[in-house]
Order: C-alpha cells, then structure tokens, then sequence
C-alpha cells in the first residue's frame, strides 16, 4: 500500500479549526488522516512506528482514533457476551503467546448485534498511548462491520486490504455470516480465500456481490483475476471530503473514513 508523498499534505491548517486523527496500525505502521470538523481530508501518511509523527502545528487535535489491523479477534453474539471471559474468548486465537504480552478488549458492535473480543499487543497500545491526543481504540472489523452491512437482502463479500491482511466480511441475504482476516501476499492467495468464504456462505459464485476497500487499486491484477470467476465486482468509495487528486482512488480511505465515524 502507497500513499504518494506529493498527496500527503493538502492544506495549512486553520488555527480556528479543530481537527481529528483517524488510523489504521499494525504491527509496525501506521497510516493516519487528519481531517477537521467537515470530513476535509487535510494530510494522509502511511509511515513506520520508528518514525516521528508531526503533529505540532494541530494544536487543537479534538480526537484520536485508532483502528487496530490483526488476526487476534473474534465474534461473540450480544446474548453470549461475559465481559469476565474476555481473554479467554480471544486466546483461543492467540495460540501459545503469553497473555502478558496483549492487552484485551472488546467493541460492542450494535449494527450486527454483536461484540468484536480482540488482543493488542502491549508494544502497539503503549505507541498509541505517545501520541498526543488520548486515543480510543477499536479493531478494524469493528470499524468497518457497520459500513458494509447491506441496507436489502444481497448476499455480499466485502474484502479489505490494509498491508498484507485481508479482511473478509461475508452476508448471506442481508444478514451477517462470516469475517475473518487472512495474510495475503498474491491476487491468487486473495481469490483463494475469497473463493474459501464464499463456499463456506453457501451462495453461487454469480448470486454474490464482490466489495473493495482499502489498498486494492482498480484495473489492477487482483480485479482482473476475479473478473474471471465473479461478474459483481465494485468498489466502495469514501465520503470523506477528498481533494479531487486523490478521488481516484477513493477506496484507499475508506478504512480511515470507518475509523473517523466510530464513536
């Protein structure tokens, strides 16, 4: 994933305005929007943790949010939900890592009815705690699961890069089935898991509709790979205030536009 650095900063900032910091993290970068109090994007940096974040000259810095891209996670209905069993929800996910080394957490998620448990490794929430606005945390299928939920009754695969995770978030008939987050490195790796989950959902390759967000560019080999297999392809675009060169690529912000809306 690319954020040209021509494109990162687009405006002065105006010593009137507050402004807010929204972010995606992983397990070394970090790729944050600052946008103000209309949605206007104002600078976009993907960046690695060993580099300083400069933000001096937004003073006035309302809020801090901060999506969380990892595989530790899982999906607990609401009528299940026990706060007191939160680490053990997720550790069945972490394998044998030391709980010590996680802080635990857990997003109600009212949209769909259910909470996303997740660990944070201890090094990324102390980086989020440097920064110079108190953050709020979530995880990233947290972010997004209200966005791409179908308002009808399509049957959808929404899939979200962000580095080398993919997110998939699958809905049979309007109502959520499956999300699970891959390491993909190749368009073939992407189509497998695709084609994987929408097995798995039990719906017609030509009876489900194909989303993108996020690092996947139009036109690109992944589109063309399954152009061949699923004929609903589609991109969700961000309703950020972008300036018109970044417009073309509107996908790109739609994680960072989740992110920004939570809460």
């Amino acid at each position: 994933m690319e954020v040209k650095k021509s494109l990162t900063s687009l405006h002065t900032p105006d010593s009137e305005k507050t402004y807010k910091l929204s972010a995606l993290i992983d397990v070394d970068s970090f790729f944050y929007a600052i946008t103000n109090d209309e949605g206007q994007l104002e600078e976009v940096h993907l960046i690695q943790q060993s580099e300083e974040i400069d933000l001096k000259k937004y003073p006035k810095l309302r809020s801090t949010k901060i999506a969380l891209a990892n595989r530790y996670y899982t999906l607990i209905p609401e009528a299940d939900y026990n706060e007191r069993s939160l680490e053990d929800y997720v550790y069945q996910v972490l394998g044998s890592s030391p709980r010590h080394q996680y802080v635990f957490q857990a997003d109600h998620v009212q949209a769909a009815g259910l909470y996303v448990c997740y660990a944070i490794p201890k090094s990324l929430y102390q980086y989020c705690f440097k920064l110079p606005s108190i953050p709020i945390i979530y995880h990233q299928v947290g972010t997004l699961l209200p966005l791409v939920k179908p308002e009808d009754t399509r049957s959808v695969i929404h899939v979200s890069r962000y580095q080398d995770l993919i997110i998939i978030i699958a809905f049979v008939n309007g109502r959520l089935h499956i999300a699970n987050t891959f390491v993909s490195l190749s368009p073939i790796t992407t189509l497998y898991y695709i084609s994987l989950i929408q097995k798995n959902i039990g719906v017609k390759k030509r009876d489900v509709d194909i989303e993108f967000s996020g690092a996947f560019i139009r036109g690109d080999e992944t589109e063309r790979l399954l152009s061949r297999y699923y004929n609903n392809l589609s991109y969700r675009s961000s309703s950020l205030k972008l300036d018109d060169q970044l417009l073309e690529n509107s996908s790109l912000y739609y994680p960072l536009q989740s992110v920004y809306l939570c809460g």
